[in-house]
C-alpha cells in the first residue's frame, strides 16, 4: 500500500507539500573532527551519556555514548549498531558499556525495549531509565514512574516531546556563533571514517512537515521516508535526554 507521501514523490514525482530536510550531508560533516578516534572506555572523574534506540532488527539498535568537553560540545565516545539478532544479547552488550563509559544516565526506548530495558533496571536501577516520544509542546520532559507492558512493569521512565528534542539535537548540530559562523555542538571521531560514516544517512534522512494537534495548534512533525533508518539520529536525541534527565532525576 503507497502513502500519499510515496504516491507524490515516486508515481507523480511531486514534492511533498510542506516536507523539508532540516539536516543536509554537509551539516553532519561539518561536525567531523579529524583528530578524534572511538573512545574505549572513560574513567573518572569524567562521565557520560548514553542513548540506546532498540531497532526491532538486525543492524537496526544503535547504541550512542557521549560527554561534553571543556566547551560543552558534545563529543562523540562511542556509536555501534548491533548485528546481533538477540535482543537480550543486546541488552546485556548494553549493560557491559555502562561501567566501561562511567555512563551518568542512560535513556532506552520503549517502543521495542520494555523487555530490555526492565532487565537493564534490575542491574543498573535509575542509572537506565525508558523513553517514550510524545507530542506535548506544553511539557517537554516529563518523569513517569511506572507504565505496565503486558506483564512485565518498566519502572522509571521519561516522556519526552518528539519535536523538542528532535529540534534541539538539530540546533546542536546547526549552532551558528555570534559572528555568523558555523560552530557545531557536536563532535564527530572522524579518525576513522569506515566506523562512523554510516550515521550520515541515518541523520539526513529525517524529514519535516507541518501538523495539527487536536486543539488546532501546529507544530513540526519529523519522520523519515520508507527504506531509510534514523536509528542513529535518534539514539544521539535520548543521549540529550538522558542529560536533562539526570538534571531531573538529581
Amino acid at each position: 500500500r503507497w502513502s500519499e507521501r510515496r504516491f507524490l514523490n515516486e508515481v507523480l514525482g511531486l514534492f511533498y507539500a510542506g516536507m523539508a530536510k532540516p539536516l543536509l550531508p554537509e551539516d553532519i560533516l561539518r561536525c567531523r573532527a579529524f583528530e578524534l578516534s572511538m573512545w574505549p572506555r572513560l574513567g573518572p572523574p569524567f562521565r557520560s551519556y548514553m542513548g540506546v534506540d532498540w531497532g526491532g532488527g538486525v543492524g537496526r539498535t544503535v547504541v550512542w555514548i557521549m560527554a561534553q568537553d571543556e566547551w560543552n560540545r558534545w563529543r562523540l565516545l562511542y556509536v555501534h549498531r548491533f548485528q546481533e539478532k538477540d535482543l537480550m544479547r543486546q541488552a546485556e552488550v548494553v549493560s557491559n558499556l555502562i561501567p566501561l563509559f562511567n555512563v551518568k544516565q542512560c535513556v532506552a526506548d520503549l517502543g521495542y525495549g520494555a523487555v530490555q530495558v526492565a532487565e537493564l533496571q534490575k542491574k543498573h536501577a535509575s542509572t537506565v531509565l525508558g523513553v517514550m516520544y510524545v507530542q506535548r509542546p506544553d511539557k517537554p520532559l516529563e518523569r513517569r514512574d511506572q507504565m505496565e507492558f503486558g506483564e512485565r512493569i518498566a519502572q522509571l521512565h521519561v516522556q519526552a516531546d518528539r519535536s523538542f528534542y528532535v529540534e534541539k539535537a538539530i540546533s546542536l548540530i546547526k549552532l551558528v556563533d555570534a559572528k555568523g559562523n558555523r560552530f557545531p555542538m557536536l563532535q564527530l571521531p572522524w579518525a576513522e571514517p569506515s566506523r562512523i560514516e554510516w550515521i550520515i544517512d541515518q541523520f539526513t534522512c529525517l524529514e519535516r512537515e507541518q501538523a495539527e494537534l487536536q486543539s488546532g495548534r501546529r507544530y513540526p512533525r519529523y519522520l523519515h521516508p520508507e527504506g531509510t533508518e534514523d536509528h542513529a539520529f535518534h539514539a544521539f536525541v535520548y543521549a540529550l535526554i538522558a542529560y536533562d534527565a539526570s538534571k531531573m532525576y538529581g
